[in-house]
């Protein structure tokens, strides 16, 4: 079929429907299958294509023609700095993508460049033996160190920029201090050439490489040498360190990348798969991968935490001389002797744009269009995101803006300080200042000020007495509107904004005093506390302690100005722009009317300080926080509450609602995020992950995403749909203050406590990383449109039961390309002038009016060929998967591959593995850790592509990791990877595999430790909320309490009966061949929720046949004809009754019904039921026709005991034993029938059917012994017969029906649920006649905290196995703790005995020392005494010398 639909597609001409018919049921029938075919066919025939003409998420480039000899990032990621051979070093403006300066200053090639830490400075070194420092900033030589006389090969900066270090081909080291630029010390550290130098992290060590295949160690402060590394076998060629410092990496010419534990000084691995020299290495920012280029043109990408080859790069036409990743681990790039350069984009979570400011931003907000971002600090800015530039900034406030708010149509932007104010961004400046905060001293300050008509206002304190506090009630009741009393005054000014210099301050003063003293004795006999006068608005308000009066000018009556004492600390709209909610950290809510400017009314929230209240998008519901753990939330249209959120454990520090008015997320100093259903008021999720209090919170625009932002400076996006966390991006190194998303989505914006704000564009992150162009056949996501391409055009054709062709215009292929789009359209892109149209996907209707070029080309995210880099992806693991999947070879799949996407359809490389059935290295990476499962496009877990293969092992695998990861505890993983696997539940049940059970306990998660004692007569219900909560079951105050626990399924579960997923679902349990999975509570709780909704009708039927049942003997009888006429129209209607229930079975099982002996046995009772009862009608009597009718009524009225409980056992039972017993009796009958035909044959009598029985049945029951008085053969054989019959064969068949009873009740549970099951099953396909709709829900329960079940005498059988596994246990817990006593013991023995052998050995040693010293010892003395003693006798000759001499003389 497949080729034919080629030969069609590539004849020139549209395919025929009729043709395309079975085409497209073909692939209708598995979309998901055909989309993922797609993926590896197109894969396949990128096989032989080179690197470069495969991958387009990386550029190559060229500065000049000449040689790079070394390169090197600038620490804040924005330049690329190039040594080249002829002497020049260009500095690469890399958002520029252009030489933004050149320096020149060498005469040999560049050989080594290095920043400094804060980038002022860069350093090279070169081969005319000079190390030069240039100002990057000023873009000028700093300055010139001498002192190497041979070439210098390398050279690097201490981390703290005081020290530089540098080496020369001689293997000399220098050491440079900066500050006075000279020459600190110089040794001579390597034989050989010295190859590369760098400082520790810590600056407390040097490491040098040299050609002479060694690695040294120096102490930095003397230069003495630590240690030495070897382990290379020829020239080390470069070193580096990671950035924590645990690793330091090398590379030699024996092709070959070593990895050292620098703390031990130890090699720790090594890496091999180059052809080549390796030149160069590079440690990327999260000390996750190593670089090398080599000789052999490729660049690798080394996995460090896993040991293994990541991925391979064959960008370069040459040898790779150069690699590095940018600080911000965003970008690798590799130089070549080929002249160029390459850049390659490694972190799809894309380089942020930055914006670095003098003080913190505690807020930040997208206005509605995106074009903008606000942040409020001291002050409010406003930046264009696209020319990311500041573009507006409001006034200073002393204590800061607290909060800001746009309003909804993007005209203006109302801000929480001192003062409450609104701000027009059109004319960029103040339009209103609704409320005055701030201290009596503030006001008399600002009021001796010179007066403007923009910001200052003066205020009159005390006008009048004390006594004027408060109004008397009766003038209130006077006034229709008291809380408004607007009066005229004159207008003091002129339309003019030159005013502000045409009056002093006193002469505002003295005009105002008169105007309100005039005023006043004219309104009031008690003047107010308070008075105000705002310049810009021209107004007066007096404000009562409860009812403030506005006094407003009639020139310009458009705004009004209140006044209070507390500053406000949160502002925003309403949706509708009708009002501007203030709060100050008090109890009230204030609401203000944006169109008559004054305050309309309030809220009060007794006990609660409010921090901050939040809308949803339909201004139904208001959202507030204060220093409690709970949301609150209000009806707004009523002013009422509805009711609080509690769940955090530590106060609420953020609320964000979702667009689609379904949630509320919030975010707490308990370092949790929870997600509220704003329908039922409950707690839908709670997404652990941050180790901070978690400040601030934001939706997606399409709400499947969460943002949010911590103390613990990361800002995490939450993926709500899969129930885990998508990606974390690093960014700030402060707490993070505020995350929002653009209303387009487009951007994502964070603003820290380290005075940067990060715009994050999360459509430029979804860079392709394939080049591709549409297929011969490409799908639509929805499933319902093929595009097919012939040579010369495309023609789309609707997927239905009646295939059409959909009238898209028909271009010429070479002309344009379509690719599906995300929002049901298809999009035309013209290469030649790069335009792009937008059509319907199912109409044709051109809807390109509707999008702009940017809107356009970001709809083209479906295209299943498209194997761009997902926005969560990383660049080497997405290379690497695709080289496997092209290849076919998957040795280098590790395990942070299984969470990279590949595609607009979200496959994982798990999901082609089980689709591919690639056992072996699902396995081998499973052995080491438990791995993520992920749901794709369609909502599929790679279960489902292993199920359409029937590769039946990984599947196990599978379940078997889900357990694996459920028993670890951690509730975050548990959920996000079981709620995975939700759409392919029906399939896991369908595999029974043997681990079956215990996947199916962990499907129940408790989401809390609490216990409950209560008392429930329901213990299960379906809610659509995931958590539970004890108000759902019924409570029954007449049963004792009970400690209760809640439950829930961590993935919904059909819930309405007739629908075609709970229909699916029951027929996966009852097919099962599992019989533990009725074991199961999730399933029993199921089972039985779905039996308390039918069996009202199921007893209903049971009656109905025992009715049925009964008619038969009143009918027969024939004692009055009328009353027999009665029981015939019963017996027929019952029959009717019955009859339909069939019908509706056929029609649902289809051939499927007749694959059991029981319809078939139905059948035959409806046909002898219905013939009997029209001869009784009629008055014909047939004897066997009335026997068989019975008969069979009978044996169908056995199935009406099923429904009861009391009765389905015995029932189960009475079939069960028969069953045991058939062949049994079958023997007995024989033996029965032997007797009787050897009776026969000894008497001779008349060998009839009748006579033949009659003798078994008396043989067999002792009934002809008293015929035979003499002890003769036929008393030989009816003793015989006895005994064989009645002795042996009763007991036997006695025996046989207990052993039969006890292995029943051993099945007595899967019985039950079975025939329950069975009973729901037909009941379902009464109602799947409805088609309702498949409604999912969470089934929750409240259980018994301490016991799973009942204790209950189920059989002898199962007591003793329960006895023995108990004793077993309490045995090998009896020998596990002897075992080790015995081991204790052991060991201490031999301890002891080796401790006093030891001790032993150490004084034989201390004695033999002791006595070789004594020896020693007393040798010297003798040989000392000795020489003292010959020296006391040359003492003494000297002395009788002298004698003589002094003798001599005196005589």
């Amino acid at each position: 079929m497949k080729s034919s639909i080629k030969e069609y597609l590539l004849s020139h001409k549209p395919l025929p429907l009729t043709k395309f018919d079975s085409f497209a049921k073909y692939f209708r029938k598995d979309t998901e299958i055909d989309a993922l075919n797609l993926y590896l066919s197109f894969l396949k025939s990128q096989k032989n294509k080179k690197f470069n003409e495969k991958f387009d998420n990386f550029e190559i480039q060229s500065l000049h023609k000449s040689l790079i000899k070394s390169l090197a990032f600038s620490p804040n990621s924005k330049f690329i700095a190039f040594g080249h051979e002829d002497g020049l070093i260009k500095l690469l403006n890399l958002n520029m993508r252009a030489v933004e300066v050149t320096f020149k200053g060498h005469k040999g090639g560049v050989n080594s460049l290095n920043f400094r830490t804060d980038g002022k400075f860069l350093a090279s070194a070169s081969d005319d033996c000079l190390i030069i420092l240039w100002n990057v900033d000023l873009k000028r030589k700093e300055a010139i160190l001498k002192g190497h006389k041979n070439p210098i090969s390398c050279l690097s900066f201490s981390t703290d920029g005081s020290t530089l270090v540098s080496s020369s081909v001689e293997g000399s080291i220098k050491i440079w201090n900066l500050l006075t630029k000279s020459e600190k010390s110089t040794i001579s550290a390597h034989r050989d050439l010295l190859s590369s130098i760098c400082f520790s992290p810590d600056n407390k060590f040097i490491i040098s490489a040299s050609a002479d295949s060694t690695i040294k160690v120096w102490n930095s402060h003397d230069m003495t040498e630590d240690s030495c590394l070897k382990g290379h076998k020829e020239s080390v060629e470069s070193i580096c360190f990671s950035p924590d410092g645990k690793w330091l990496i090398s590379c030699s010419c024996d092709e070959s990348v070593k990895l050292w534990n620098f703390s031990t000084r130890s090699l720790e691995y090594t890496f091999r798969g180059h052809t080549n020299y390796v030149n160069s290495i590079s440690v990327s920012i999260d000390n996750k991968y190593i670089a090398s280029g080599s000789d052999d043109g490729l660049v690798k990408i080394w996995n460090i935490q896993e040991r293994r080859e990541e991925a391979s790069f064959k960008a370069h036409s040459d040898s790779v001389t150069y690699v590095q990743f940018s600080p911000d681990g965003n970008l690798l790039v590799s130089a070549s002797e080929d002249e160029s350069f390459a850049i390659f984009y490694m972190n799809s979570k894309a380089p942020a744009s930055c914006i670095g400011l003098e003080e913190q931003v505690k807020s930040i907000s997208f206005s509605p269009d995106g074009k903008y971002l606000a942040g409020a600090g001291s002050c409010i800015r406003i930046w264009d995101v696209k020319h990311k530039r500041e573009t507006i900034s409001f006034k200073k406030c002393r204590s800061g803006v607290s909060s800001f708010s746009f309003s909804p149509c993007g005209r203006y932007l109302a801000s929480a300080s001192e003062d409450l104010e609104v701000w027009n961004l059109a004319k960029k400046k103040e339009e209103v200042v609704l409320e005055r905060h701030g201290s009596d001293d503030e006001d008399r300050q600002r009021g001796e000020e010179k007066v403007t008509l923009k910001t200052e206002f003066i205020r009159r304190d005390s006008l009048r007495s004390k006594e004027s506090e408060k109004l008397s009630s009766d003038r209130r009741e006077e006034s229709a509107d008291y809380e408004k009393k607007v009066h005229e005054i004159p207008d003091f000014f002129e339309e003019d904004e030159e005013y502000e210099n045409d009056y002093s301050n006193e002469e505002v003063k003295q005009d105002l005093d008169q105007a309100l003293d005039e005023f006043l004795e004219n309104q009031y006999e008690e003047s107010p506390e308070i008075i105000d006068f705002d310049q810009h608005t021209r107004t007066l308000i007096d404000n009562d302690l409860n009812y403030p009066t506005v006094i407003t000018n009639p020139y310009n009556s458009e705004f009004g100005l209140l006044s209070q004492c507390q500053a406000a600390t949160w502002v925003c709209f309403t949706p509708d722009l009708k009002y501007l909610a203030s709060v100050s950290n008090t109890e009230t809510i204030k609401f203000w009317s944006f169109q008559q400017k004054h305050l309309e009314f309030t809220i009060q929230s007794p006990g609660e300080n409010i921090k901050q209240i939040c809308f949803s998008s339909n201004g139904l519901l208001l959202a507030s926080i204060s220093d409690s753990h709970t949301v609150l939330i209000w009806d707004f249209p009523d002013r009422s509450q509805l009711c609080p959120l509690s769940g955090h454990s530590s106060t609420v520090l953020s609320i964000n609602f979702s667009n689609d008015n379904q949630f509320l997320a919030s975010g707490a100093e308990d370092f949790t995020i929870r997600i509220w259903n704003c329908r039922y008021m409950r707690e839908e999720m709670c997404l652990y992950g941050h180790t901070g209090g978690v400040n601030s919170v934001y939706f997606s625009h399409d709400c499947r995403f969460l943002a949010s932002g911590a103390d613990d400076s990361l800002v995490k996006i939450w993926n709500l749909e899969e129930k885990r966390e998508q990606t974390t991006l690093k960014a700030h190194n402060s707490k993070v203050n505020s995350v929002c998303f653009s209303n387009t989505g487009k951007y994502l914006a964070s603003a820290s406590a380290d005075k940067t704000i990060k715009i994050w564009n999360m459509i430029c992150i979804k860079k392709k990383i394939i080049k591709t162009s549409p297929m011969l056949v490409t799908l639509s996501p929805n499933g319902k449109v093929f595009g097919c391409k012939s040579q010369e055009s495309y023609t789309f054709y609707s997927v239905s039961d009646k295939p059409k062709i959909v009238p898209i215009p028909s271009f010429p292929a070479g002309e344009r390309d379509f690719y599906f789009g995300e929002d049901s359209c298809v999009v035309a892109y013209k290469k030649a002038s790069d335009t792009l149209r937008v059509f319907d996907i199912e109409t044709g209707e051109d809807k390109s009016l509707n999008y702009t070029p940017e809107e356009a080309r970001n709809l083209i995210t479906f295209d299943p060929l498209a194997l761009y880099s997902h926005i969560f992806s990383d660049f080497a693991q997405s290379v690497t998967i695709i080289n496997a999947l092209e290849s076919d070879d998957f040795r280098f799949i590790g395990l942070s591959h299984f969470d990279t996407f590949i595609g607009s359809h979200n496959f994982t490389i798990l999901h082609f593995l089980a689709y591919l059935g690639h056992v072996e290295v699902i396995e081998r990476n499973m052995e080491k850790n438990t791995l993520p499962i992920f749901a794709d496009y369609f909502g599929k877990s790679p279960i489902y592509y292993a199920a359409k293969q029937k590769h039946w092992k990984i599947i196990d695998l599978i379940v078997n990791n889900l357990i694996k990861i459920a028993r670890t505890g951690d509730k975050s993983s548990w959920i996000s990877n079981f709620w995975a696997i939700r759409n392919d539940f029906i399939i896991i049940i369908e595999n029974s595999s043997y681990i079956l059970e215990s996947f199916l306990h962990y499907s129940l998660i408790s989401l809390s430790s609490h216990t409950k004692f209560s008392s429930t007569s329901s213990y299960c219900t379906f809610q659509h909320c995931f958590k539970p909560s004890f108000s759902d079951f019924i409570t029954d105050q007449s049963s004792r309490l009970k400690p209760l626990q809640l439950k829930s399924s961590i993935f919904k579960l059909p819930c309405k009966l007739g629908s075609f997923k709970c229909y699916s679902l029951l027929i996966s349990i009852l097919n099962s061949s599992d019989t533990s999975i009725y074991n199961a509570l999730l399933i029993t709780s199921f089972i039985n929720s779905k039996w308390a909704e039918v069996k009202t009708l199921a007893y209903i039927q049971s009656f109905i046949i025992w009715i049925n049942m009964l008619s038969i003997p009143i009918i027969a009888s024939r004692t009055d004809k009328y009353l027999d006429e009665v029981f015939c129209f019963i017996f027929l209607f019952t029959n009717l009754f019955l009859l339909f229930w069939e019908s509706f079975q056929i029609s649902s099982l289809k051939s499927a019904y007749f694959k059991e002996y029981k319809n078939f046995f139905e059948i035959f009772r409806l046909l002898i039921s219905f013939s009997w009862v029209i001869l009784e009608l009629f008055t014909i009597n047939s004897l066997l026709l009335t026997g068989l009718t019975a008969l069979t009524n009978s044996i169908k009225g056995l199935s009406g005991f099923r429904s009861f409980e009391s009765t389905r056992f015995y029932c189960g039972l009475f079939w069960f034993a028969l069953c045991k017993i058939r062949i049994f009796v079958l023997v007995l009958g024989y033996s029965v029938l032997s007797f009787g035909l050897v009776h026969a044959a000894i008497l001779n009598e008349s060998m009839s059917f009748s006579n033949l029985w009659n003798q078994s049945l008396d043989y067999a029951l002792m009934h002809s012994i008293k015929e035979y008085n003499n002890a003769n053969l036929e008393y030989f054989i009816i003793l015989l017969a006895v005994i064989v019959n009645f002795v042996v064969g009763i007991n036997l068949l006695i025996s046989v029906l207990g052993d039969a009873y006890d292995e029943f009740l051993t099945l007595s549970n899967d019985y039950q649920y079975r025939e329950i099951t069975k009973i729901i099953l037909e009941i379902s396909r009464l109602c799947i006649v409805i088609k309702k709709d498949n409604d999912e829900k969470y089934l929750h329960l409240c259980v018994n905290a301490y016991e799973d079940k009942e204790k209950k005498w189920r059989g002898k059988v199962i007591d003793v196995r329960e006895k023995i596994e108990e004793s077993a246990g309490y045995i090998s817990k009896i020998t596990n703790k002897n075992t080790t006593d015995n081991l204790t013991l052991i060991e201490k023995n031999l301890t002891d005995i080796f401790e006093n052998k030891i001790r032993s050995i150490d004084q034989s040693i201390q004695l033999a020392v002791q006595k070789g010293v004594e020896k020693v010892v007393d040798g010297k003395i003798r040989d000392v005494e000795q020489r003292i003693a010959l020296i006391e006798d040359y003492v003494k000759g000297m002395n009788t010398q002298l004698e003589k001499i002094v003798s001599s003389l005196s005589t």
